[in-house]
């Protein structure tokens, strides 16, 4: 079998090890990792059989790195002893001099865009952290209302709602339970009926 291929890249808590070879299945794989070395032995056929070794530049945790086979690739997570630092490569004698990632936050990160407009991500997430906070804030508010009513204050919010499709909500029973409670959707909206 020619030489395999295989790519890595890392973040500040693990490296990714790629080995580029499809269609394999979880039996013809076996992966043995010890703190400073991966070894991975590739079955393809009854004959043949591949194993790579790497010596790693830094130290790992074995029992928090983990393996994954893709179609097109085996892919090998694996968690890094010491956390933030760089590796300057992916092999070494396990005791190489890692560099400080660059982990200053005063600066947002750049996405690349062809929009003309700049968009700061980190302000739109904030905003629909938010917006989710407010809608829970809501709810919890109606739940509260709903809790503390009396029998038949709780009667009314339950029928105006279901009547009105969700487009009312009333604790006034001798109101509500004089008839059905009509649809009234938002100013410029349509209600319509469903269909099965």
């Amino acid at each position: 079998m020619s030489a395999i291929r295989h790519e890595w890249f890392q973040s500040d808590t693990s490296v990714t090890l790629d080995i580029f070879i499809k269609n394999l299945t979880q039996d013809q794989v076996k992966l043995d990792l010890q703190p400073t070395s991966v070894s991975v032995n590739i079955k393809t056929s009854s004959s043949s059989e591949t194993a790579l070794d790497f010596d790693l530049f830094q130290h790992i945790v074995p029992e928090e790195s983990q393996m994954t086979i893709l179609k097109t690739k085996i892919e090998i997570v694996l968690k890094k002893k010491m956390t933030g630092l760089k590796w300057l490569q992916l092999e070494g004698d396990g005791n190489g001099d890692p560099v400080q990632m660059n982990t200053n936050t005063d600066k947002a990160p750049q996405y690349p865009s062809s929009s003309k407009k700049k968009h700061d991500w980190n302000k739109v997430e904030k905003e629909i952290s938010q917006e989710k906070d407010g809608e829970k804030q809501l709810n919890e508010f109606f739940q509260d209302i709903f809790k503390n009513a009396s029998p038949e204050a709780q009667r009314a919010m339950q029928k105006s709602f279901i009547e009105s499709n969700g487009t009312q909500l009333s604790t006034n029973w001798d109101e509500v339970g004089k008839g059905k409670v009509p649809v009234t959707p938002p100013e410029g909206m349509v209600a319509k009926p469903y269909e099965k």
